[in-house]
């Protein structure tokens, strides 16, 4: 994620990019080949003192809670 808003994530040896924005408490992605933003919520959790984000999309909202679905998992960042 780059201050300009773009963004470069390789998963699996392939690389995606595109556009990034944060909107009501979500973030939110384009992928050059996008038509439009789709976004999540990001809940970030520790394991053996490594930091864990999970990507979840929202399935179901009550009165205080939100129902997800992991939508993606990241272990490892790079800072550059």
């Amino acid at each position: 994620h780059y201050k300009n808003r773009d963004y470069e994530i390789t998963v699996n040896e392939e690389t995606y990019r595109g556009k990034w924005k944060t909107l009501n408490n979500e973030i939110c992605y384009k992928q050059s080949n996008w038509v439009d933003y789709k976004c999540v919520l990001v809940y970030v959790g520790f394991i053996d003192g490594s930091m864990k984000l999970y990507f979840v999309k929202k399935v179901d909202r009550g009165a205080v809670y939100v129902a997800g679905m992991i939508y993606e998992e990241i272990y490892k960042a790079i800072k550059l």
